[in-house]
C-alpha cells in the first residue's frame, strides 16, 4: 500500500486547474500523477489520458482545490504573484496525499510539511 507523501502545492495546483504551477516542472506533476495512481507513467500519452482519474483522487483527498481558480491569464508573473498571495499565504507551500493519512502519520506529515514550507520559503527569499 502506498504511503502518505509530502507534494508541492504547484504540483497539485497543476493537476487540479491545468495551468503549469510546478515549481520543477512535469517532474513533480509526474510524481504526483504516480502516487495518486500507484503506477509509474508509461509515457505522456499515458500521463494525459490519467491524468482524470489523478485528479478525481486529489480532489477526493483535497475537495478545497476544486474551488481554486487561477486568473485568465498566460502571463508568468501574475500567476506567480496570484500564486503566492492566494494560494501559499492560506494554504504554505505543500499538503499530504494519502491514502493512508492517520491521526499519527497526521502528525508526522505536519512536520514534513513545516520543513519543507521552511525550505521553500528560504528558497523564495530574494
Amino acid at each position: 500500500m502506498r504511503s502518505a507523501k509530502v507534494f508541492h502545492l504547484g504540483d497539485m495546483l497543476t493537476l487540479a486547474t491545468g495551468v503549469l504551477l510546478a515549481p520543477t516542472g512535469l517532474t513533480g506533476y509526474e510524481a504526483l500523477l504516480a502516487h495518486l495512481l500507484g503506477r509509474e507513467m508509461e509515457n505522456d500519452a499515458d500521463a494525459i489520458e490519467s491524468a482524470q482519474g489523478a485528479r478525481n483522487e486529489l480532489f477526493n483527498q483535497h475537495p478545497w482545490l476544486v474551488m481554486v481558480v487561477p486568473p485568465a491569464t498566460t502571463d508568468a508573473n501574475e500567476l506567480v504573484t496570484w500564486f503566492a498571495h492566494q494560494v501559499v499565504e492560506r494554504h504554505g507551500y505543500h499538503e499530504v496525499l494519502g491514502p493512508d493519512v492517520t491521526p499519527d502519520a497526521e502528525d508526522v506529515a505536519a512536520e514534513a510539511i513545516e520543513t519543507a514550507d521552511a525550505a521553500s520559503a528560504t528558497d523564495a527569499a530574494p
